[in-house]
């Protein structure tokens, strides 16, 4: 509980702690108020306290934002789209895929625990996310740096670059691909794959 009034068009709380009574606020102009809003959130009209709404960001601060948001659009479309190591450095900071949405080829968004790299512009829809049937040409995943050795495989996530002659990692195994497949949709281990050479279990 406190005690405010208004004096030459600003309002001021009393110094003085309630505990002088109603009757001495009173006299002096001043009006019970619970509020917990700092003072420059608060007016009297009419005898009444009334709590004024949030003030928006100045022009200064909506300036600032929007320099900030050009400035992290300008590097994340410089990254070229054969570099998924800077993509993905970059990934955890960028926005999650949202429908209804126009997305620029060169764009990161994540979706699902996935980050994806846009690979050619889109005005996404509700039932075409990342991932999806028939997306890949649109959304490619970025994966962790592996260096694709027996030693370091590449964990397989569908719709990823493959590249012959690589070793990758999936469902606790470690595959050989025998073939380019970009993208690949071919999960390792599928019976009659020829795609994929099972390596051997990972420890």
């Amino acid at each position: 509980m406190r005690y405010i009034r208004k004096i030459n068009g600003y309002v001021e709380e009393s110094p003085i702690p309630p505990y002088r009574g109603a009757e001495y606020y009173a006299a002096h102009g001043y009006l019970r108020s619970d509020s917990t809003l700092p003072l420059s959130r608060l007016d009297i009209v009419d005898g009444e306290i009334i709590e004024l709404p949030e003030p928006g960001p100045t022009v200064e601060q909506v300036a600032a934002q929007t320099r900030d948001e050009l400035t992290f659009r300008a590097a994340m479309l410089a990254i070229p789209l054969e570099d998924d190591t800077t993509a993905l450095a970059l990934a955890p900071v960028c926005p999650v895929w949202a429908a209804g949405t126009h997305y620029e080829a060169g764009e990161i968004v994540n979706h699902e625990g996935q980050a994806y790299r846009v690979i050619q512009s889109i005005d996404s829809l509700e039932h075409q996310p990342p991932g999806a049937e028939g997306m890949l040409a649109v959304y490619r995943p970025l994966v962790p740096g592996h260096a694709g050795t027996l030693e370091d495989p590449i964990p397989w996530v569908s719709g990823m670059d493959v590249d012959e002659g690589k070793y990758y990692s999936f469902s606790g195994k470690t595959y050989l691909a025998k073939a380019d497949m970009k993208p690949c949709v071919w999960t390792p281990g599928t019976p009659g794959l020829w795609l994929w050479e099972f390596v051997r279990s990972l420890p």
